[in-house]
């Protein structure tokens, strides 16, 4: 079906049945799952939506940001900035953290921080948080914060 701008489908929002969610299944995925399976996989998803499974991956969360792991790895702006620090032949530090908030690059010997800021996000960005930040920042040593746009990497 084509979309149509302003169009809702007549079963937005309506519930399915076990047979419904095993036609749409086989018909996306071409493998016949059993309604047992189906229903087994609700209750799953149900489960993990509880207030108590929510509580603890917040609470693994805070664990690994109070131990410095923040994410799996770099962005690509963030490696594209690797790769420019490199360059300069500066010592640099990655994801360093001041006080609360985490900084993209660290620059001990010049008092520099550098952010990349990629197009989306910093389109959305709050410029007056933004400058809170950069403030805060510079209260605890930091010469200059860095702000390099997605144009300025690439």
């Amino acid at each position: 079906m084509r979309y149509i701008e302003g169009h809702v489908p007549w079963n937005k929002g309506k519930p399915m049945s076990m047979e419904q969610r095993a036609k749409i299944s086989v018909a996306l995925t071409g493998i016949q799952r059993s309604a047992e399976h189906l229903e087994r996989q609700r209750i799953a998803q149900r489960a993990a939506s509880t207030p108590e499974v929510r509580a603890k991956q917040a609470r693994a969360a805070a664990r690994n940001h109070a131990a410095g792991v923040y994410r799996r790895g770099p962005t690509k702006l963030e490696l594209a900035l690797r790769g420019l620090l490199t360059s300069a032949s500066f010592d640099f530090q990655e994801q360093v953290r001041f006080g609360r908030y985490v900084v993209d690059a660290w620059v001990p010997s010049h008092g520099l921080v550098f952010e990349a800021d990629g197009s989306f996000w910093y389109h959305h960005r709050d410029k007056e948080r933004e400058a809170r930040r950069d403030a805060y920042l510079m209260d605890r040593g930091v010469a200059a914060v860095i702000h390099l746009t997605e144009d300025d990497l690439t």
